[in-house]
């Protein structure tokens, strides 16, 4: 089945058999480890896609959520394996090429992250890697890259924009209308991801997806020629393309005896 991954104001899912659609980066595959590998650590860290750790997860089009099949067996293999990929990636001074984790704004939303995924494994979620405040001779803001697995698709965590290096594994049972389902169940929708091995079937579920911008595997195309909006609280209008400049004209109707 596909995976859907997706954020509250962005979101993936994954389509099981097929692979995966995102909202998210995991789906069933057949494929070599070291493809898998290779996959998962373009997903958190990769360009030019908005993986979910790129900017500490402060991009408004990161993936914060990944709605993925619960009883797709490849999926728990993919899981596993994203732990040592997150809890490897380099964090330091932000200036140096080298470092890919950068420390939170300030000591408020720091808190705020740690808050927020200490109450999400309180609520049930399982903490896979991450959750750790960590500094540089105890200066400085950073917070571990996190995955949380087993999360409500309800719970705080998955309703709210965390705005850090954290992703949400939300498991849901059914068929692509569940994935879907799973990955509207937001108030936000600026962006979605969609991976699957069907290109057919991931048009299919990126066309009910109630974000934005969808983008689909491997790809992430913000350009002055695509529109770029979001649904619901995210954003009212558009900007870029045709829809973009659509925003700077007013639209008059007259009427009169001899034309009506």
């Amino acid at each position: 089945m596909p995976k859907l991954c997706s954020s509250p104001p962005r979101r993936a899912i994954r389509v099981p058999s097929l692979s995966r659609l995102r909202t998210t980066p995991w789906a069933a595959r057949h494929h070599s480890d070291s493809r898998l590998d290779s996959e998962l650590h373009a997903y958190f860290v990769g360009s030019p896609r908005q993986p979910a750790i790129t900017a500490c997860g402060r991009a408004v089009t990161a993936h914060c959520r990944c709605a993925t099949e619960r009883h797709a067996g490849p999926v728990s293999l993919q899981v596993r394996s994203a732990g040592p990929i997150v809890s490897g990636l380099p964090w330091g001074d932000p200036t140096d090429p080298g470092n890919l984790v950068a420390p939170i704004i300030r000591a408020g939303q720091l808190d705020r992250i740690e808050a927020m995924v200490n109450r999400a494994v309180a609520d049930g979620g399982r903490l896979l890697v991450g959750d750790k405040r960590i500094d540089r001779n105890g200066k400085g803001f950073w917070f571990e890259p996190t995955v949380l697995v087993d999360v409500d698709e309800n719970s705080e965590i998955a309703q709210t924009e965390v705005f850090g290096p954290v992703l949400s594994v939300i498991r849901y049972e059914g068929d692509d209308d569940e994935a879907v389902r799973v990955a509207n169940n937001s108030q936000y929708g600026l962006a979605g991801y969609v991976q699957s091995r069907s290109e057919d079937r991931a048009w299919a579920v990126a066309n009910r997806l109630k974000a934005g911008t969808v983008n689909i595997n491997n790809s992430f195309y913000l350009s002055p020629d695509a529109p770029f909006g979001g649904y619901g609280i995210s954003g009212d209008g558009v900007e870029h393309g045709v829809a973009g400049f659509r925003e700077y004209l007013r639209i008059k109707s007259i009427s009169s005896p001899a034309h009506t």
